[in-house]
C-alpha cells in the first residue's frame, strides 16, 4: 500500500504551497507529518540540504513521532500540495497499520542531525599565531 493510498480518505484537508514558501522552518513546534501529494520539496538544516522530495514522500515524522522541535526546515520548490496528518489520525492509522510507525521511525533516524564529531573539530591556531584572517586570505 503506498503512502497516496493510504491516506486518500483525508485529501479534503490537503494544503498548498507556492514555490518557495516555507511549510514549517527548524526550530519550530510541531506535531504534523506531511504527505507529499504533488510538487517537489526540499528539506534543509544550518548544516545545508537534508533531502530533496517528490510525491508521494513525507516529512514531519520526527515531530509526528513525538519530538517537540522541528529538526529540518521544509519549503516548497514548485507548487506544492500536501497533506498535514495530525496526532489522533496518525495513531488511528498506526492501529490499523502497525507498519507505519516503524517506517516513521526509520525515516526519522535517517534524516536525524548527526552530532558533531569531535575528532574533526577545527584546527587550534599555532601558539602565537593569529586567528585573524589576513586581508589576502
Amino acid at each position: 500500500m503506498t503512502w497516496l493510498e493510504l491516506f486518500r480518505n483525508h485529501a479534503a484537508d490537503a494544503e498548498d504551497y507556492s514555490a518557495g514558501e516555507w511549510i514549517y522552518r527548524e526550530g519550530e513546534l510541531g506535531t504534523l507529518l506531511f504527505i507529499l501529494l504533488s510538487g517537489e520539496a526540499e528539506l534543509s538544516r544550518r548544516s545545508g540540504t537534508v533531502a530533496r522530495l517528490v510525491a508521494p514522500d513525507f516529512f514531519g515524522e520526527s515531530t509526528a513521532l513525538g519530538a517537540p522541535i522541528r529538526e529540518d526546515s521544509a519549503r516548497a520548490l514548485t507548487a506544492t500540495r500536501v497533506l498535514p496528518i495530525g496526532p489522533a489520525r496518525l495513531r488511528a492509522l498506526s492501529d490499523k497499520h502497525p507498519s507505519l510507525e516503524a517506517v516513521l521511525a526509520q525515516a526519522a533516524a535517517r534524516r536525524r542531525p548527526l552530532p558533531p564529531d569531535p575528532v574533526a573539530a577545527p584546527a587550534q591556531p599555532a601558539a602565537g599565531a593569529s586567528s585573524e584572517r589576513s586581508p589576502l586570505s
